[in-house]
């Protein structure tokens, strides 16, 4: 909002307005699409769950797990077990 020279509630009121979504849906949203190119990555495929939920910005697994599966209607776990046999 600073670097756009606008507030804080009226750049919400453009994201909702514009991408029918709440900021922090939004984040959720890209969070989510970082864990998800993480979870097929080579560099990330052996990591434990919590470090990769925690490098997209979660502190809590419960909150990862939950928007991961809102997001992609399936667990972290399985979305990494589907896209590694699909890479096969």
């Amino acid at each position: 909002a600073v670097l756009l020279n606008v507030s804080a509630e009226r750049l919400a009121q453009v994201i909702n307005e514009n991408l029918e979504q709440s900021f922090i849906e939004l984040i959720s949203t890209y969070r989510i699409q970082e864990a998800k190119r993480l979870l097929v990555t080579p560099e990330y495929r052996h990591s434990k769950m919590d470090e990769l939920a925690r490098k997209v910005g979660y502190e809590s697994m419960t909150h990862f797990n939950e928007a991961f599966k809102k997001h992609t209607e399936q667990t972290p776990t399985e979305y990494k077990k589907r896209m590694n046999m699909i890479c096969l």
